[in-house]
């Protein structure tokens, strides 16, 4: 489940902080295993899909899924569950064709696909054709309900968008702020409202038949990256949580994690075999990490100790995250970023990323 611009640091459980208004994802937090230092691998949407959906960083100067990458030799993960024989659907709550995600679901291999247009409104909206993204409710419970159709294994993957600015008024039971549709309390109503909807599905999920079979894997797209940021990895920093009682432990991870090491860990998870090309690793195995990221046209990366945003021509910037390292550590940050950038870019180019 992608979630639209949910930020680490509006997550009490994951953040210590006292927002109050992801109560439900503050509880799975607590049955989950967590990634506290869970990085997106851009600031657009297209970037976190493309990154979960094929383990492919977005690059300067490189097309991203949608509007050209589809055309490249790549791994899919639809594709691969539904060789194995799953059933494999794409949701997302805003219109079919909003950021071509039509496109983009077919070319990562998923056989079902619905937007907006095949969601029914459940629940009764000031303006229900206020949100330009969708309602998240609704589009949780079309999913439930779908899901409870199909009687083999499934691969679901889910793109809310109700928390997307500019945010719309919502029933008055949800406006625990005062409404703004560019204002911080706006999005923490809506951020508010969200989270009941995960609560509401949840529920749903647990009474179905799959659930005790089930993987879920929460994780947003970016961060809204406007109010409460303090630093450049404020701008990258998500929840990621991975539940399953009964399959997963809960607890917690510090290692430095990306959006680009879930497809990995999917495979793991759904104990895959193939062959496929990713840049990350899995979170089950992943022990001392770094997180690659990109905004316009700068890169950047996160090491355990610090981090570095570069031009490909110039380093920008450099932090520590503790005690500051040595000074020879961001040369090597530097060299890393450089080199995993340049590598992916001529692979990409010559079509040699993944076997055709």
């Amino acid at each position: 489940m992608l979630l639209e611009s949910w930020s680490f640091n509006y997550v009490d459980a994951l953040a210590g902080s006292h927002f109050g208004v992801t109560p439900n994802f503050d509880a799975l937090v607590k049955q989950s295993l967590s990634f506290t230092r869970a990085y997106s691998a851009g600031q657009r949407s297209i970037e976190g899909v493309q990154a979960t959906l094929t383990g492919v960083p977005r690059l300067i100067g490189m097309p991203h899924l949608g509007v050209g990458l589809e055309l490249s030799s790549i791994s899919r993960l639809g594709a691969i569950a539904h060789r194995h024989g799953y059933r494999t659907l794409f949701t997302q709550s805003a219109h079919r064709g909003s950021f071509r995600m039509y496109a983009i679901a077919r070319s990562a291999g998923f056989e079902e696909y619905y937007g907006m247009e095949d969601i029914p409104l459940l629940l009764d909206y000031p303006d229900a054709k206020a949100s330009d993204f969708g309602w998240d409710y609704d589009t949780l419970m079309f999913v439930s309900t779908k899901l409870a159709q199909t009687s083999k294994p499934f691969l679901a993957y889910v793109y809310t968008g109700t928390t997307h600015e500019p945010f719309t008024r919502l029933p008055a039971r949800f406006e625990k702020r005062p409404p703004g549709n560019l204002s911080e309390d706006g999005f923490l109503n809506t951020l508010y409202y969200a989270d009941w909807s995960l609560g509401e599905f949840m529920k749903a999920a647990e009474k179905a038949a799959w659930f005790k079979n089930t993987i879920f894997i929460f994780v947003a797209d970016h961060p809204l990256g406007k109010f409460g940021v303090k630093n450049t990895l404020d701008r990258f920093h998500v929840p990621l949580l991975i539940y399953a009682p009964g399959l997963i432990k809960p607890g917690q991870n510090d290692t430095v994690s990306s959006q680009l090491d879930l497809f990995p860990t999917m495979m793991d998870l759904l104990g895959f075999e193939d062959d496929f090309s990713a840049l990350g690793d899995s979170l089950l195995r992943k022990k001392d990490g770094y997180a690659l990221m990109t905004a316009g046209s700068i890169v950047g990366i996160v090491g355990e100790d610090g981090y570095l945003t570069h031009s490909l021509k110039n380093r920008l910037e450099t932090g520590a995250l503790g005690a500051p390292p040595v000074p020879a550590y961001y040369d090597d940050l530097e060299k890393k970023l450089l080199a995993t950038d340049q590598t992916v870019y001529e692979l990409l180019q010559s079509n040699r990323w993944a076997p055709p």
